[in-house]
């Protein structure tokens, strides 16, 4: 699948927002949950970005699930109209879900550290991880688009 099909328009606006705050030094959780914001949701502003700094890395480089993944789950709670709960969009988990299984089929999981070890030498200047931010940027955009998901047209508002 072409990258302007992956979730059409928004998906290429999507990725090349993504992989753009990656070249400016954000890391990955934070370029994909900035990305959205902007996308989808820029009432939001860069407040919200804060949320994914701890992510950065796998966690904190803790060995953990890469940012790409982490940063796209945050995003999806922007579809999310405040409600908790039993009164939660019950579309925001399974898309979530879809995301986090399609991603980690197409570039063969979700742990950083094996990952990183996958990609060896060809990740010089992280030039892989940016690719990966902007290849998740554009799966997230599929998801959403399949989930019909939109900050302004949630059914609980």
């Amino acid at each position: 699948m072409s990258k302007s099909e992956k979730g059409g328009a928004l998906g290429e606006q999507l990725g090349d927002a993504a992989e753009n705050y990656f070249k400016q030094g954000l890391c990955c959780s934070e370029a994909m949950l900035k990305a959205a914001v902007d996308v989808y949701a820029p009432e939001q502003g860069d407040q919200v970005v804060r949320f994914a700094s701890a992510l950065c890395g796998g966690m904190g480089n803790n060995k953990a699930t890469c940012g790409v993944f982490t940063g796209g789950a945050l995003a999806l709670s922007l579809f999310t109209d405040g409600a908790v709960g039993k009164q939660r969009d019950t579309r925001i988990k399974p898309a979530s879900a879809d995301f986090q299984e399609r991603l980690a089929a197409e570039v063969g999981g979700h742990v950083c550290e094996e990952l990183l070890s996958n990609m060896g030498m060809l990740n010089w200047n992280k030039r892989m991880c940016r690719l990966l931010t902007r290849h998740g940027a554009e799966v997230l955009a599929e998801v959403i688009d399949q989930y019909h998901l939109s900050p302004d047209k949630n059914p609980s508002k």
